[in-house]
């Protein structure tokens, strides 16, 4: 968890950007209802924070 914090403290704009959106996503889905797409918003989002922390702070 500390990792992931120290991460997100130092992520660049652009990044941070990215996050944002992903999370918006989700939330849009679930504000619309949508399952489905609120489950592939949640696994894309699971899937790049993985990548992020494989990859441990590089920019993408």
């Amino acid at each position: 968890m500390r990792l992931t914090l120290s991460l997100t403290r130092t992520a660049s704009m652009a990044r941070a950007q990215r996050v944002l959106d992903e999370h918006a996503a989700i939330l849009d889905a679930i504000r619309e209802g949508d399952g489905e797409l609120a489950r592939t918003a949640m696994t894309f989002r699971l899937s790049q924070a993985r990548r992020r922390l494989v990859d441990r702070g590089r920019d993408d």
